[in-house]
């Protein structure tokens, strides 16, 4: 509570700064914006996460994506086979697809699965 305080009482003083006025005026509705943030759960978006991905260290990347290789195998597996629907040769080269996926995005720090499955496929061709 004491951090929400706080948080409204900063916003009411750039409220006063940019708009004039006393900060007391600012104070109802900077309150209301307050307690909405410390409520709202913070949503990383894709962007947040990319750069996330760029700033991490090769190690710690690599960590990360061992910690879900799981997940993404079976992922990989998945818009592999979406992808080319109407190529049946491909079933058979499927694993090599999604290890050949699996080395784009250590190599490329690409965290999108679908990216790095449509390349892995491209490749083939």
């Amino acid at each position: 509570m004491k951090n929400v305080m706080k948080k409204a009482w900063m916003i009411a003083r750039e409220g006063a700064a940019k708009f004039g006025g006393s900060t007391k005026m600012y104070l109802t509705e900077a309150l209301r914006q307050a307690w909405a943030n410390s409520r709202t759960p913070k949503v990383e978006t894709a962007a947040e996460k990319i750069a996330r991905a760029k700033a991490m260290s090769q190690d710690d990347f690599d960590a990360l994506i061992d910690s879900k290789i799981k997940m993404i195998e079976t992922g990989l597996k998945e818009r592999i086979t979406n992808y080319a629907r109407g190529d049946k040769w491909i079933w058979g080269y499927i694993n090599d697809l999604v290890q050949s996926g699996i080395a784009l995005m250590r190599k490329e720090r690409i965290i999108s699965l679908d990216k790095a499955a449509f390349m892995a496929v491209d490749a083939c061709y």
